[in-house]
C-alpha cells in the first residue's frame, strides 16, 4: 500500500523514520506528493506562475537551475518559448540536474542547443527518456553563442514557493530567489553544477512526458 504525503520527499523519510518505530506498518510505502499526472507524450510547465520576460543579452554562458517537481515519470523532451528572437549566434542549452540537499548537483540529462534567432516555442528532444523519479529536480537554461542580442524567454514572476532555496547571510529586501546559476557555460553542460549566486527570474521550460 501506498501513502502519498505532501510536498516534498523530507516528508516520506519521516514516514519512514515512523515505520521504524512499528507504529505504523511495514507494507506502508511513503510517496511525496505529485501536483497531477500528465498522460503519454502530454506536454506541461515544469514550474508555473505569472509570466514576464527575461532578455537573455547579458546573461551568456551563464547555467541557471529552476527546481520542479515531476508530474510525470518519463522526460521524453523540453521547450523554451522564444517571445524576442535573438541575433545571429544566439542559443539555449536545456538540461536536468539532480537535486542534493535543495541545491542543483549531478548532470542527468543534456538536451543539446537550439537557434533562438526566432520566436517561439523551440523544443528539444532528449535522445534518451530521462526517469524522472519523485523527488524534486532542477531544469537548467543556459544562454550561448555570444551574439549581439540574446533571445527574450518567458519566465515567471514567481517560483515555487515550496522549495527551499539556502543562502547565507540576510536576505535582501524585496527579493525572491527561485534557483541558482553557475556561470563560463559556452558549450555541454558540465557534469557538476558550482553556484556562482542565485537567480530571481525561473525561467519558463516545458516537458513532454513519454
Amino acid at each position: 500500500m501506498r501513502v502519498q504525503l505532501p510536498s516534498h520527499t523530507l516528508n516520506a523519510n519521516l514516514g519512514n523514520r515512523l515505520k521504524a518505530t512499528g507504529r505504523v506498518p511495514g507494507n506502508v510505502e511513503f510517496m511525496p506528493e505529485r501536483p497531477f499526472d500528465v498522460p503519454s507524450t502530454g506536454w506541461s510547465l515544469l514550474s508555473n506562475g505569472p509570466m514576464g520576460t527575461v532578455a537573455g543579452t547579458t546573461l551568456n554562458g551563464q547555467e541557471f537551475a529552476i527546481p520542479f517537481l515531476p508530474s510525470f515519470p518519463v522526460l521524453k523532451a523540453l521547450a523554451i518559448d522564444v517571445s524576442g528572437a535573438g541575433s545571429a549566434g544566439a542559443a539555449v542549452r536545456l538540461g536536468i540536474r539532480a537535486n542534493v540537499n535543495g541545491a542543483p548537483g549531478a548532470l542527468l540529462a543534456d538536451a543539446g542547443s537550439q537557434a533562438t534567432t526566432s520566436t517561439g516555442i523551440i523544443s528539444y528532444t532528449l535522445g534518451t527518456p530521462l526517469a524522472l523519479g519523485d523527488d524534486w529536480l532542477f531544469y537548467t537554461v543556459t544562454f550561448q553563442g555570444a551574439p549581439t542580442t540574446g533571445a527574450t524567454v518567458r519566465t515567471h514572476t514567481i517560483g515555487d514557493p515550496r522549495f527551499p532555496i539556502y543562502g547565507t547571510g540576510a536576505p535582501a529586501a524585496n527579493s525572491g530567489y527561485w534557483g541558482y546559476y553557475q556561470t563560463g557555460v559556452t558549450g555541454a553542460l558540465p557534469a557538476g553544477f558550482t553556484p556562482a549566486g542565485f537567480t530571481q527570474v525561473p525561467i519558463r521550460v516545458f516537458g513532454q512526458a513519454n
